[in-house]
């Protein structure tokens, strides 16, 4: 998961330049590929999460718990109707993210901010 939300842009730029090699005339946006590879990284992390519930130290549940619901905001947010391809790689082609004032993407930079500083 830490390897996709930190290098989707690059992989994305190799997916399309792999895509047009195979003379593809169609071509996922941003969005669908960041979709697709977020729930397939997503599943396997919620399923160790659950087994790691049931095992660690009831000192340790509320993180899992705190995470659990973390992966579910990012979800609920990456599935929005309004989300912006074009913005969203913006906003991921960052390493360190900039003031959220600063960005203007339908709101996904600031949603995304304001749910994970609560």
């Amino acid at each position: 998961m830490i390897d996709l939300l930190e290098n989707c842009v690059s992989c994305y730029h190799r997916f399309v330049g792999d895509e047009l090699k195979k003379e593809k005339s169609k071509c996922k946006s941003f969005l669908e590929f960041l979709r697709e590879k977020f729930c397939s990284a997503a599943l396997p992390l919620k399923s160790c999460i659950s087994i790691l519930c049931t095992h660690v130290a009831t000192c340790h549940l509320l993180s899992l718990v705190c995470l659990n619901e973390a992966l579910k905001s990012f979800q609920d947010l990456l599935f929005q109707y309004n989300l912006l391809s074009e913005g969203l790689e913006k906003l991921f082609s960052y390493k360190e993210l900039p003031e959220m004032t600063t960005l203007s993407f339908g709101g996904a930079g600031y949603q995304l901010d304001m749910k994970m500083n609560v």
